[in-house]
């Protein structure tokens, strides 16, 4: 396939990602699975289409943002989400300040000292609040436990992507072929 039909294919996901947080308000695990869904492939078709690096990432941790905002807008309006409005936003302010750094210092590894707790946390609160066997995970000690057990998997994650993308791109041969 050509670069230009990579970059076509990229700019009309950047297009459902726009779209695809918003299936929220129909369903929240739609609204989770889309946005994950056109976030994890889009980085493929950008490398193969020619963007650079560094602007794949600034559109792309802006649209991972906006797809968090969408979130806590839903968790604002839902009631059952009340009990963890107050951690959501916290976390959602945290990893805003990560994005922020980003954008300031141009460093990746900002999102080092800002992980995604967020999204784990909204997604963990969803699952226990909407599926009943699944409603333990919010009490204690389990819920605490599972937050302290994805925060440090997301940190390791985050320092994967972060810190080692290029050897770990080139161990498990991925073919990205960004143009820096």
């Amino acid at each position: 396939m050509s670069k230009a039909a990579y970059r076509k294919i990229f700019y009309i996901l950047q297009f459902i990602r726009l779209f695809a947080p918003l299936t929220i308000f129909i369903n929240v695990f739609l609204g989770i699975i889309a946005a994950t869904f056109f976030d994890l492939i889009d980085a493929m078709f950008a490398s193969r289409g020619g963007m650079r690096r560094e602007q794949y990432h600034s559109w792309d941790k802006t649209l991972d943002n906006y797809w968090y905002a969408i979130s806590l807008i839903y968790a604002l309006l839902v009631p059952e989400y009340s009990n963890y409005i107050g951690l959501l936003i916290v976390l959602f302010v945290y990893r805003l300040l990560g994005l922020l750094f980003f954008f300031i210092f141009k460093k990746r590894q900002a999102f080092l000292l800002c992980p995604n707790i967020y999204e784990n946390l909204f997604i963990i609160v969803s699952l226990g609040l909407f599926i009943p066997g699944l409603n333990f995970i919010l009490l204690t000690p389990w819920f605490e436990s599972i937050v302290l057990a994805t925060s440090v998997l997301k940190l390791w994650q985050e320092y994967l992507l972060h810190y080692l993308t290029y050897p770990m791109a080139k161990t498990i041969r991925l073919d990205m072929r960004w143009v820096d």
